[in-house]
């Protein structure tokens, strides 16, 4: 009966000690890599634009300098165009790409939105700035002319 009870007790240990050095590997390899790319949730802080979070202030930067291209408006093109980028550790903006996209009309618009962002906050880490990868729809929608 003790051997068995001290083999439970052995097989806990290896176990727990196998469990904690996973957790240990996985944080030193995420700290090493500089090239990480962490998503929104994985972050502490996310990215931020004008000291507001991304999310929130995208929107307010889309209303202000979203341009309908003319020709799309004559054509009645419509559609959400879903682009992604990373906003790197100095908050700088690279890989910037359509992932989803409508028409080229509307797919150039919404890269050049993005192109054109000033430079942001980055995401934080454990108290280091981080590369955080953005997924982002951008809706094109016609306005309906008033009614008489």
């Amino acid at each position: 009966m003790a051997q068995i009870s001290s083999y439970k007790g052995f097989m806990l240990i290896v176990l727990a000690c196998v469990m904690f050095s996973c957790k240990s590997k996985k944080a030193v390899i995420e700290s090493v890599d500089p090239n990480f790319v962490y998503e929104i949730p994985d972050v502490d802080s996310q990215p931020t634009l004008n000291g507001v979070d991304f999310y929130s202030s995208f929107q307010e930067y889309l209303k202000e300098h979203l341009i309908y291209p003319k020709e799309a408006v004559e054509q009645k093109i419509t559609g959400r165009v879903t682009v992604q980028f990373i906003i790197e550790k100095d908050g700088s903006i690279t890989n910037q790409k359509v992932i989803r996209g409508v028409n080229g009309l509307l797919d150039a618009s919404a890269l050049r939105l993005i192109n054109e962002m000033p430079v942001l906050t980055a995401g934080v880490k454990d108290g280091q700035n981080v590369r955080v990868r953005i997924t982002i729809p951008i809706s094109f929608k016609l306005q309906q002319p008033p009614s008489e």
